[in-house]
């Protein structure tokens, strides 16, 4: 005998059918731009540095403070639509007079225009620290890898500071800022500047990306924003023999926060309930460094991550003290492979995957993990700008194994100062994908580790960087205008 299961679902027609009309604004509601410059400064310059001949150069940053302050306590009616804020800055890269003959094999930007600055945070009327991205350049350029694909990055070159295709030798899949007009594979014999400006999206859970509801800034008396600049600029120079050598600086100017305010009106507040706690989440993200020297074997790194709501935890290895392309020319922004037989996190005791993965003859199954942690759980879903010949580039250290992924072969292990080395290990943490705030792992009692087993001892210290993409909550309290804050 037969048994069916009849499905049950509401009985209605399409949208398309139906005479509703769609809701509309009350009349009350109107939208402004307004347009935030420093409060303490105008321009940022770094000191004159000297490229010295036949070198990989790091050249010292500024590590200065850039502070706005946000126009705020103007009516609880006043909304910061955070979809719309943008960076906004131009970069001045100068090669001064004073060479003669210079030779310069490669100058670029490294990763993107982001990667100007270490540290973006916020704080409230009270001075409270609300947010704190550290390593936000290096952050960003994992996001972007992630979720920017290779036709985008030509579309947003222009807003980001990337290669495009056109200027990128041949190649539309280079993972790298845009070159130094006039000064990458040059031989400088006079004074040169390289003009860019940016527009990018403020990486902020509260008013930026990562926020999900509309701020109401008009309810508190004070919201500061502070960006620190990188403390070693984040240009990849590398220079040939010089008859004298050529001086260089970068300056950054016409710098301003484009935001949206949108007011509702006195009958909007009403209507909508805004007075007493008003409630806010977003996704931010935290950032930790593990140094470890030269080994092989069984090797567990202290993360040093903590958060309420973990969603996704990635790991990047770099050989940060060995700025050649034996290493990784574009310092902390190249991030290789290790030849590990096995990856996996301890988490608060239980190792996850619960099958570790094999780097070397599986890196396609910790490509899949990654983008998962970035919340595409379906082959179609992958946004990805990171191409086999760059996710695949490892450490050297040892002979390869015999039967490594062909992929890594073809990868190798130098990096290159026009296409960074892009690995990085990911593991989604949520409860249940996509579920919802405050679904990710508790990671505040108890120690997440990075476990491995390296096949080979590597030819250079690694330094891993440990990213973790975590939700946070913010509480306002409309009455008072302090802002709390829980992740």
């Amino acid at each position: 005998m037969l048994s069916y299961i009849i499905m049950l679902s509401q009985v209605a027609f399409p949208k398309e059918l139906q005479n509703e009309i769609e809701a509309s604004l009350p009349a009350s509601v109107n939208s402004y731009a307004v347009k935030v410059v420093p409060s303490n400064v105008s321009s940022v310059v770094s000191t004159t540095q000297t490229l010295t001949a036949s070198s990989v150069l790091n050249l010292q940053g500024t590590n200065a403070n850039i502070i706005f302050d946000i126009p705020a306590g103007q009516g609880k009616s006043q909304f910061i639509d955070p979809r719309f804020t943008t960076l906004n800055f131009r970069a001045t890269y100068e090669i001064l007079s004073g060479a003669s003959s210079a030779v310069i094999t490669s100058a670029v930007l490294r990763s993107s225009a982001m990667a100007h600055f270490d540290r973006a945070y916020i704080q409230s009327q009270s001075g409270v620290l609300l947010d704190d991205v550290n390593l936000v350049g290096v952050v960003a350029d994992q996001v972007n890898g992630l979720e920017i694909d290779v036709a985008q990055r030509d579309a947003l070159a222009l807003l980001y500071g990337f290669q495009y295709e056109a200027g990128a030798a041949n190649s539309q899949n280079n993972t790298q800022g845009h070159k130094l007009n006039g000064i990458d594979a040059t031989t400088v014999s006079a004074a040169v500047s390289d003009y860019r400006s940016y527009c990018m999206p403020l990486m902020n859970s509260l008013i930026g990306k990562g926020a999900s509801k509309f701020f109401q800034i008009g309810a508190t008396n004070k919201l500061q924003l502070v960006l620190q600049t990188a403390a070693v600029l984040p240009i990849t120079i590398i220079t040939g023999t010089v008859t004298t050598a050529a001086t260089m600086r970068v300056t950054l100017d016409n710098i301003s926060l484009n935001l949206q305010y949108v007011d509702i009106g006195a009958e909007g507040v009403k209507m909508l309930n805004k007075t007493g706690l008003q409630y806010y989440n977003g996704i931010t993200y935290r950032a930790s460094t593990s140094t470890l020297p030269s080994s092989s074997g069984a090797v567990s790194l202290l993360t040093g991550i903590r958060g309420s709501s973990v969603r996704s935890i990635f790991t990047r290895c770099c050989e940060a003290a060995t700025l050649s392309t034996a290493g990784c020319v574009n310092y902390l922004y190249d991030s290789k492979l290790p030849q590990a037989s096995s990856i996996s996190y301890n988490v608060n005791g239980v190792i996850v995957p619960p099958n570790p993965v094999d780097l070397v003859r599986a890196p396609a199954t910790a490509f899949g993990f990654t983008q998962e942690s970035n919340g595409s759980f379906n082959t179609y879903e992958f946004k990805s700008g990171l191409t086999p010949d760059r996710y695949c580039v490892y450490a050297p250290g040892g002979s390869l194994a015999a039967d490594a992924d062909e992929n890594i072969v073809i990868a190798g292990n130098a990096s290159s100062a026009y296409n960074q080395s892009q690995f990085s290990f990911g593991y989604n943490m949520e409860k249940v994908s996509k579920a919802g705030i405050m679904d990710g792992a508790n990671l505040n009692s108890g120690n997440t580790f990075l476990n491995l087993v390296l096949a080979n001892a590597s030819t250079n210290t690694l330094t891993f960087i440990f990213i973790a993409k975590m939700d946070i909550i913010y509480i306002l309290d409309t009455a008072t205008g302090d802002i709390q804050v829980r992740m």
